[in-house]
């Protein structure tokens, strides 16, 4: 993924985290349109199986229909593939609701992107990727984005982490046991909390677990890509921060709103500046070898200020949506999302 697209993504996916409003906006997003209308639509796709350079038909594979609608939310209509991996589904068409669909496969419960019936069109048919598991797959970091806020009233500092973990192989990885996690990082220490964003994050809170400074994640990681966001918070006057970075990533940036924060190590250089709503954000960017670290240096105790990343919230109302259906989506799954 481009660099500068995984930047715009971090952007959308990180503001709504520095918005205490974040989840109600996102509602009224999701939540406006016109009323339910009454006409008649297919939702209709194949379910197939990733295989070494290739994909094939899924066949027995039960597929359940969702619908995310203003008051009511669940499962409507579900059935097992036939040999091709086909479904269809048949449905009073409602504009007032997203639609998604899921299929477990290996124990594992993978979800479609969100459904829009928002016409008199058909949506075009959708293929859903289910894969073999195998706990020896490698995971790697096919990238880190840090986003540093100034500090706030309360004279704390946020920093928001989004990792991008990559499964490369074809196949789901997922963790030996329940005490084994798949994959894990140490985080940067001083920091007075850690925790996975609410919105944002394809990766659920309860997949992944804090022990000190070290982040473990559990959650079935399917081939591809999937974006992991974590919120630190630090003391306002905290002048240092070191940010490890592990067995390294494949593309480092860092953005910060305060001026005079300098960024050190990793061969990280300085980027031209992100402006939002008339201010520039400092960039820096870089790549993570093995065992290094990010070294970040703070001007003094801080300024009492709010903010301004919440600004961002009003550029994002797509990245919000999203936001609120991974939510549904969780809740549909009775667990940890899988996808």
């Amino acid at each position: 993924m481009p660099s500068g697209a995984i930047w715009r993504s971090s952007i959308r996916r990180t503001s709504a985290v520095f918005s205490s409003s974040a989840g109600l906006v996102a509602a009224l997003v999701l939540l406006a349109g016109p009323a339910a209308a009454q006409q008649r639509a297919v939702v209709s796709g194949r379910i197939v199986r990733t295989v070494p350079g290739d994909t094939v038909p899924a066949p027995g594979v039960r597929v359940v229909l969702h619908r995310i609608g203003q008051t009511v939310q669940g499962a409507i209509d579900s059935l097992r593939t036939p040999a091709d991996g086909r479904f269809r589904f048949g449905l009073v068409r409602d504009t007032a609701a997203l639609y998604l669909v899921s299929a477990r496969y290996g124990g594992i419960e993978y979800f479609s992107d969100p459904i829009s019936l928002d016409s008199t069109a058909t949506p075009p048919a959708l293929t859903l990727l289910v894969a073999d598991t195998s706990s020896t797959v490698p995971v790697d970091l096919a990238g880190r984005y840090l986003v540093i806020g100034a500090p706030d009233p309360q004279r704390h500092r946020t920093m928001v982490d989004l990792f991008v973990l990559r499964n490369p192989g074809t196949v789901t990885r997922v963790a030996r046991d329940s005490m084994t996690p798949l994959w894990s990082a140490v985080l940067p220490a001083g920091a007075t909390s850690h925790r996975v964003a609410e919105t944002g994050s394809e990766v659920s809170a309860q997949a992944v677990q804090f022990r000190g400074d070290t982040m473990l994640v559990f959650a079935p990681l399917s081939p591809g890509l999937k974006q992991l966001l974590v919120e630190h918070l630090f003391p306002a006057a905290l002048s240092q921060v070191s940010v490890p970075l592990g067995e390294g990533a494949a593309q480092l940036q860092v953005v910060t709103e305060e001026p005079g924060v300098i960024v050190t190590g990793a061969g990280m250089r300085r980027a031209e500046s992100q402006v939002i709503d008339d201010r520039p954000l400092a960039r820096w960017v870089g790549q993570g070898g093995r065992g290094g670290a990010l070294e970040l240096s703070f001007p003094g105790p801080g300024r009492n200020e709010t903010p301004m990343v919440v600004a961002l919230v009003a550029l994002m109302a797509g990245g919000l949506v999203a936001g609120a259906w991974l939510g549904f989506r969780r809740r549909l799954a009775g667990g940890p999302t899988r996808r």
